[in-house]
């Protein structure tokens, strides 16, 4: 019986991070990977995840415009993102 793993989209640009992330990650999901919200938002063109992790941090990426382009766009409006940051 073949399932359908469930994807991530991991938005970070630290690469030992992303790394870290995908290995704990892998085993039980598709993960993709995304160094800015251009890089997102071309992945999207292809797949639509079940979940966006996207580091607040990222440069190049403006969190408030990325945020507001995938939630006012009905494709991606109920695609659930929670919040990365390696601020302690």
């Amino acid at each position: 019986m073949d399932t359908e793993r469930s994807r991530i989209i991991i938005v970070n640009d630290n690469l030992p991070k992303f790394g870290q992330c995908r290995n704990l990650l892998k085993n039980l999901f598709d993960v993709y990977s995304a160094s800015s919200a251009m890089e997102l938002f071309k992945i999207l063109e292809d797949i639509i995840p079940d979940l966006i992790l996207l580091n607040i941090d990222v440069p190049e990426t403006n969190r408030d415009e990325t945020i507001m382009q995938l939630k006012t766009n009905e494709r991606f409006s109920n695609i659930p993102i929670v919040f990365l940051t390696e601020k302690q």
